[in-house]
């Protein structure tokens, strides 16, 4: 299982290399919705989730709230791992 630190540091590195253009600093606090995240951003991230974690997230967890910042995602997919 991978502890929820590292989770933070590798989504923040893939939002920042494969998400969004490279002038947007990414934090684990920093409003993704606000900073352009959108659809397509959605399913880039969840084949990211699935193939890094192993874990398919169920849509109804799938929320603003959940996919707000990196810590509530993070906080998410450590939750799944558990499971």
């Amino acid at each position: 299982m991978v502890e929820i630190e590292q989770i933070k540091e590798q989504l923040v590195s893939f939002l920042h290399n494969e998400i969004f253009d490279s002038s947007i600093q990414i934090k684990v606090d920093t409003d993704l919705f606000e900073s352009g995240f959108d659809s397509f951003s959605l399913v880039k991230l969840l084949v990211f989730i699935e193939k890094q974690y192993s874990i398919q997230v169920p849509e109804d967890r799938l929320t603003e709230d959940t996919l707000r910042n990196v810590n509530r995602l993070s906080e998410l997919i450590y939750a799944f791992q558990e499971n």
